[in-house]
């Protein structure tokens, strides 16, 4: 795993030791950043980006490495939470990340503190309908920005709807055992 373009370009990042964790695989990522880019070529550019079951926070990481302004990373589990601060203090991105010990039923801790996403990661355990609950609980807690973009890895095996709640799927890709999509925000 690493970094792919940004001011830390190159730089390669603690992995798990097992399979206990799944990390979003280089070409996967890549793919998807281009993807992003191609929206827009400062995508990220002051964006405050939110990464879901971030494990390595590897997605998030590379999202500071292209301008984003500031990344809040979620995972329960705390060997994930360790090789990711690890990765943070690597990168030196400490000013620009949080880090929570929480799962999704816990997102008000982040309305509480008064976060507002632009851009949200959620590369959940395949197979459980994260995806959908998580954008539930963003709307329920008042979360996302007006113009906001959400991207779920799943299984490729799993139908992704077309709109969950005020989203609709700009875009979905498979990649073998792996599936993106990414849903903007579409306020009426």
């Amino acid at each position: 795993m690493r970094i792919i373009a940004g001011r830390h370009k190159g730089h390669k990042l603690f992995g798990p030791k097992d399979k206990s964790i799944r990390p979003t695989s280089d070409r996967v990522k890549e793919n998807l950043y281009n993807i992003l880019s191609a929206i827009d070529s400062d995508f990220f550019a002051a964006k405050i980006v939110l990464d879901l079951f971030a494990g390595s926070g590897a997605l998030g990481l590379e999202a500071l490495s292209r301008g984003a302004a500031r990344c809040v990373f979620v995972d329960k589990a705390s060997e994930a939470l360790e090789i990711l601060k690890n990765n943070i203090a690597k990168l030196g991105v400490e000013k620009q990340s949080s880090v929570l010990q929480a799962n999704i039923n816990n997102l008000s801790l982040l309305a509480q503190q008064g976060y507002v996403f632009d851009i949200v990661f959620a590369d959940p355990p395949y197979g459980y309908d994260f995806g959908r609950v998580v954008l539930q609980q963003l709307s329920a807690h008042k979360l996302l920005s007006e113009d906001a973009f959400f991207i779920l890895e799943e299984a490729s095996n799993v139908a992704l709807p077309e709109a969950v709640a005020e989203f609709s799927l700009l875009q979905y890709r498979n990649y073998g055992a792996a599936s993106l999509a990414i849903y903007k925000r579409q306020l009426i």
